[in-house]
């Protein structure tokens, strides 16, 4: 027999026998989805998704050093260009599942450790390489994508701004490649970003974007984007900074 003391519940969220308030829910990040079992605190999972970001950005942005030589000529591009780079940052933080909050600090963290990978096996082989100026591009645009990378996840309003911010890098990026350096770096790369950008816009529209009103926001989101990350490359461009 069952008193009304008894400590069994029916259920997230049920009363005990009608005597106490119901059990609030948990939230969901840091915790197991059985809110009556043990959880992971959020600071260790933070912690986890901080450790494979930072690491994993470090062995990719080395990589890139090497790749400059060993991809086709066609596809080399990758190794050193802003949407490169943007794609290994969006990887890392995406495949973390963190917070939107918590992943705008992990895209700070992956692209400064992505040129600071880059630095130490460019140095080692031999080619010097500041990573002065691109550590603090990250610091200031990483936040950006990594928050970006993070709302790919969710429905709505911030999956729409932050498909729109994403796909356009892809599209500014391949845009400006393909009408200023295509001549010396061929179009296959810029070609293959480009169909990359519009087929993440689309792919998320169709799955996450269940509105006109939100395609539209990440439509206009990408163009405005794209726009911007035009204007950008041609400055630099111009002010002879090289991508790495």
């Amino acid at each position: 027999m069952r008193t009304s003391f008894d400590s069994e519940v029916d259920g997230p969220g049920e009363s005990r026998s009608g005597l106490f308030p119901p059990r609030p829910q948990l939230p969901w990040h840091g915790r197991t989805s059985n809110s009556r079992g043990p959880f992971r605190p959020a600071w260790r999972r933070r912690v986890g998704g901080l450790l494979v970001v930072l690491v994993g950005s470090v062995v990719l942005g080395g990589a890139t050093s090497f790749a400059q030589g060993l991809l086709p000529q066609g596809l080399q591009p990758f190794a050193n260009s802003a949407s490169g780079w943007t794609i290994l940052t969006v990887l890392m933080v995406w495949s973390a599942r963190q917070t939107l909050r918590w992943s705008a600090v992990l895209g700070a963290v992956s692209f400064v450790a992505l040129v600071l990978g880059y630095t130490v096996v460019s140095n080692v082989r031999g080619a010097y390489f500041s990573p002065v100026f691109w550590s603090v591009v990250g610091v200031v645009v990483g936040p950006w994508v990594g928050a970006a990378a993070a709302a790919l996840h969710q429905r709505g309003r911030w999956a729409a701004i932050g498909t729109g911010l994403l796909a356009g890098v892809l599209l500014g990026d391949s845009l400006y490649g393909i009408t200023v350096v295509m001549a010396t770096t061929g179009w296959a790369y810029w070609t293959f970003v480009g169909v990359l950008g519009v087929a993440l816009l689309v792919a998320i529209a169709v799955r996450r974007l269940k509105s006109a009103r939100l395609v539209t926001i990440a439509t206009v989101v990408a163009a405005v984007t794209a726009v911007l990350m035009n204007l950008t490359s041609a400055l630099l461009n111009t002010a002879a900074v090289p991508m790495t």
